[in-house]
């Protein structure tokens, strides 16, 4: 009975991680942007603001990395749906 309940648990866990996971980068993105913007607008030096715009470009680069691993692994999946209802009589 327990290890029912607990293979339910890590399956909606890893249903969550999705979301979890895109609320969190956008939050981290909005910070770095804020860092980024406060450095800009209080005329900081010139290594605070490039270092800011290195971690809004690193952020950049982090997303797109998800957006595109999310639209693959969509379309593997969508493929495997596909396959089966091909092979099945």
């Amino acid at each position: 009975m327990r290890i029912n309940h607990l293979s339910s648990l890590i399956f909606s866990t890893l249903s969550c991680v999705q979301i979890h996971m895109s609320s969190f980068l956008l939050c981290w993105v909005a910070g770095d942007l804020t860092s980024f913007l406060g450095c800009f607008l209080t005329n900081q030096l010139p290594v605070q603001i490039v270092t800011a715009a290195f971690y809004v470009n690193k952020d950049l680069i982090m997303i797109s990395q998800f957006v595109y691993c999310k639209l693959k692994n969509q379309k593997v999946t969508k493929g495997k749906f596909l396959q089966q209802l091909k092979c099945s009589p």
